[in-house]
């Protein structure tokens, strides 16, 4: 007898008003406590790339206030590379800011509230498919289930922010064209101009929707069977949906048009601009018919969005759900795949922006839900087992692979960013190679920086423009990870032509780091007892053997200046005067006083190298005079040191021979495969005074 009444008190309790509406409320509460899970971990979990560079843009935003060029100081001035409408960096900024909380913890607050914040316009959606309030709860609570969306939802990123937006348009949109007032036509041209601005990918995968609608819309006015009273809405829906539809295309174009202006400005950043990042972002057709990368959607679909095992009950399912339930769900599961399909690319190298997808395929699961709920004929131990077996298959789910993340936090940031922060000033600028543009070591350490790209790193024209903008001396600090840490040659001109130490003063496996001669005694004292703070650096306080001089200060060269006295022209000077061509002693020359050096790339075969050189009459007969200068040509060879080519110890004043124009002819100099440096130093006694020095005509062939 309790055997037949346990299905009856069961069938009950699942029809009841507040047995959905319950079951929600527990995968909120479930959610909020996964989503909160770590919260303090540090950013290097998943995409530290991404969540650096957003952190990276908040924290200055912080420092420096709203701009539309925002900072994104990676990539030398003007500092700035916006990708998207910074709402969300300036939200998080604020919050930070009003609160006093850390910054990392205002924007997970955030960005888990944003996610929450689209689940009433999801439950707003979903009245289109099921009038029931109380069963309608499960297909917001569906999304609630999707492990991307919990896990992302925390990381320091954009994402719930762009998600939120775009759900909200497609719901304000849909409400728009009920044609019951202009309000939500307003909140739709918001809301849609922020989506797009805030990330236009994401937009896309919710604007195509709302054209489908609208088409859906205008065939049932227009077609034939349609009664002849509904055409005046005709142009009703024609406005409404051009309203909205024109700003934000606007709003869209000009902002790839202003961002793309401001990444021009930058040699790097260049890089990033719409046009050049078009295939990076489509793809290509053969990835579309790649079945590995159809392999990989549906992977991401189990793991992100609705777990395979839950995926294959529910397709069951379909056959005894309503039409209206089955076509819904089949249209929304096809919604997941928009994204993949127009952005290959970017869904194949980054698994969060399955983050809105993941709202269509969860979607799709409750309202197969729903409709499982809604059907008289299957037993209540079925429902409840179904859905009961749902959230546990999604638990399970999350556990295996997202979780895990949580549950294992990340390391905290590596020893170099301390060490950076403490060795540097605020306004200190670094320059890094072999990091790509991965923004955590400036992020960590709190510094602005010129990150070398793969593809500008053997390409000295790029560092030379940037440095170029700089203050002489802004750049204070050398990173060299990679291929570069044991480039002799490139130490060697890198270092000359930031006035560093030829030598790191601390080696690690995440890059070498170099700073200036002067600045190595007082670093010696501040940590000579603190090496224990960095684990896995080996701190060398040493001099190099070569002292740099701390006047030579670099200053990049208009090959056109030189076009009349030096084949080829230099790319670089360095001097702490101003090289000048001009007529000398009845000659063209080109001014450069001791101490100075010319930089040249030697044409390739290059052998042979003719100059001239001298010092001004007025230097050595005046009652002052000079005490002569050191004249040295050298390579700056690839394995590390230099090779003498000439030096001369130039002294008119005692030597007349030494007066003039002196004639230097070096003859098999090759090969040369280098930077050739032509120097002219002061004398024994470093005494810069009268040292009025210039160069004649060069020819390096």
């Amino acid at each position: 007898m309790k055997s037949q009444n346990s299905p009856r008190g069961l069938n009950a309790i699942t029809e009841q008003h507040w047995f959905a509406p319950l079951l929600a409320a527990l995968f909120l509460g479930v959610a909020v406590w996964a989503m909160t899970r770590a919260w303090d971990a540090s950013l290097l979990d998943r995409f530290q790339f991404r969540q650096t560079q957003t952190a990276l843009t908040t924290y200055w935003m912080q420092q420096e206030g709203f701009h539309l060029a925002y900072l994104m100081p990676v990539f030398g001035p003007p500092w700035s590379a916006p990708m998207e409408f910074p709402l969300y960096q300036w939200l998080v900024a604020r919050l930070a800011e009003g609160t006093g909380i850390p910054l990392v913890f205002a924007a997970r607050t955030l960005g888990i509230l944003f996610f929450l914040s689209a689940l009433p316009a999801v439950f707003g959606l979903a009245r289109l498919i099921e009038g029931n309030a109380q069963r309608r709860c499960l297909i917001p609570a569906a999304v609630l289930t999707a492990p991307v969306c919990l896990f992302y939802s925390r990381a320091f990123m954009i994402e719930s922010c762009a998600a939120s937006l775009a759900v909200w348009f497609l719901y304000a949109y849909i409400r728009s064209l009920a044609m019951t007032g202009w309000r939500w036509t307003g909140v739709t041209l918001v809301t849609g101009i922020l989506a797009a601005l805030v990330k236009v990918t994401t937009f896309v995968l919710f604007g195509l929707p709302a054209a489908f609608y609208t088409l859906y819309l205008v065939w049932k006015i227009v077609r034939p069977a349609a009664p002849a009273a509904s055409r005046p809405n005709l142009l009703h829906l024609v406005i409404a949906a051009a309203v909205p539809a024109l700003p934000i295309v606007s709003a869209t174009i000009w902002w790839i048009a202003f961002s793309d202006a401001v990444k021009r400005s930058n040699p790097i950043a260049s890089m990033l601009t719409s046009k050049n990042l078009s295939v990076w972002h489509f793809g290509t057709l053969a990835q579309r018919l790649d079945p590995v990368f159809w392999k990989f959607v549906g992977h991401e679909w189990s793991i992100g969005a609705v777990s395979v095992w839950a995926t294959l009950p529910l397709i069951a399912a379909l056959p005894i759900i309503a039409p209206a339930y089955r076509r819904a769900a089949l249209l929304c599961a096809a919604g997941f795949f928009t994204g993949p399909l127009v952005f290959t690319n970017l869904y194949t190298v980054h698994e969060y922006y399955y983050f809105p997808s993941a709202f269509f395929a969860a979607s799709a699961a409750g309202i197969v839900l729903a409709g499982l709920l809604e059907n008289p004929r299957l037993p209540a131990a079925f429902k409840a087992t179904t859905l009961v077996t749902f959230v546990g298959l999604q638990a399970i789910n999350f556990n295996a692979d997202y979780a895990r993340t949580l549950k294992y936090p990340p390391a905290p940031p590596p020893p170099i960013v301390s060490l950076l922060s403490r060795t540097t000033a605020p306004d200190d600028v670094v320059l890094i190679y072999g990091w790509d543009w991965n923004a955590l070591i400036p992020y960590y350490a709190q510094r602005r920086a010129i990150l070398m790209t793969p593809s500008h790193e053997n390409d000295p024209a790029v560092l030379l423009e940037i440095l170029s903008r700089l203050k002489p001396g802004q750049v204070t600090t050398l990173i060299l990870q990679g291929d570069h840490k044991q480039d002799g040659a490139f130490i060697k001109w890198c270092t000359s032509l930031l006035n560093l130490s030829a030598n790191p003063f601390a080696k690690s496996s995440d890059g070498d780091l170099y700073c200036s001669s002067t600045r190595l005694s007082s670093l010696k004292a501040e940590l000579a007892d603190k090496a224990n703070l960095y684990p896995g650096f080996q701190l060398d306080f040493s001099n190099p053997e070569e002292h740099r001089d701390p006047r030579l200060i670099f200053h990049k060269a208009d090959p056109a200046d030189y076009a009349s006295v030096a084949s080829p022209a230099p790319f670089a000077t360095f001097t702490p005067w101003t090289v000048q061509v001009a007529e000398i002693a009845g000659h063209p020359g080109i001014s450069a006083n001791a101490p100075s050096e010319l930089h040249f790339n030697a044409p390739a075969g290059a052998t042979r190298i003719e100059a001239s050189v001298g010092i001004v009459e007025g230097a050595y007969t005046g009652p002052s005079r000079t005490d002569g200068i050191d004249v040295v040509i050298f390579e700056l060879l690839p394995g590390g040191g230099r090779r003498i080519l000439y030096q001369h110890y130039l002294n008119p004043a005692t030597n007349p021979s030494d007066r003039g124009l002196q004639t230097i002819t070096l003859e098999a100099i090759g090969p040369v495969s280098g930077v050739l440096v032509f120097g002219l130093y002061p004398g024994p006694a470093d005494n810069i005074s009268f040292d009025w020095s210039y160069w004649g005509k060069i020819k390096i062939q």
